[in-house]
């Protein structure tokens, strides 16, 4: 049997049996309760790593081999504040495309063509140049002053040491 949903229609004008549009329907708000639980995790993921990589840029000066592994991703592009950067955007895309469709879908809107130009686009929040380069150049800085100091050092030890 083919009951109208009332607001819009579905599948491209064409009436759905309303058991498959609450199927539908219930999969959907399912699911948007299991992202607002999820997302939750993520935030907290997403903090805890922001406060990790604070302490890391505090403390990479004491690690060459954290001063050459920041540098490296750095260079790279998956270093820790890129990844923070490319996750937000990819939670605020998937907020805006939720936003999108979900008046659509619990009022049983169907999706037409003229919509496709609506629909969100991604945009990349890449960084900038300069701050990549000063972030290189500064651990770059860091690797070198700590060789020079080991060498010091070592150079020093061998002055000293004596032959028997």
């Amino acid at each position: 049997m083919i009951v109208p949903l009332g607001i819009g229609t579905l599948a491209l004008g064409k009436l759905l049996p309303r058991a498959v549009f609450v199927l539908g329907l219930a999969s959907f708000l399912a699911r948007r309760d299991m992202d607002a639980r999820v997302d939750k995790v993520l935030d907290q993921f997403d903090s805890t790593i922001a406060a990790q990589q604070s302490i890391v840029d505090r403390l990479a000066f004491v690690s060459p081999a954290i001063v050459s592994y920041e540098g490296l991703t750095a260079l790279a592009g998956t270093d820790g504040k890129r990844y923070l950067a490319f996750r937000r955007g990819v939670s605020e895309y998937h907020d805006s495309w939720r936003a999108h469709f979900e008046p659509m879908i619990t009022n049983g809107i169907a999706m037409q063509e003229s919509d496709l130009q609506k629909l969100p686009r991604w945009r990349s929040s890449e960084t900038r140049r300069g701050e990549l380069l000063v972030g290189i150049v500064w651990r770059t800085f860091l690797i070198s002053a700590l060789a020079v100091i080991a060498a010091l050092w070592g150079a020093e030890r061998l002055r000293k040491y004596q032959i028997a």
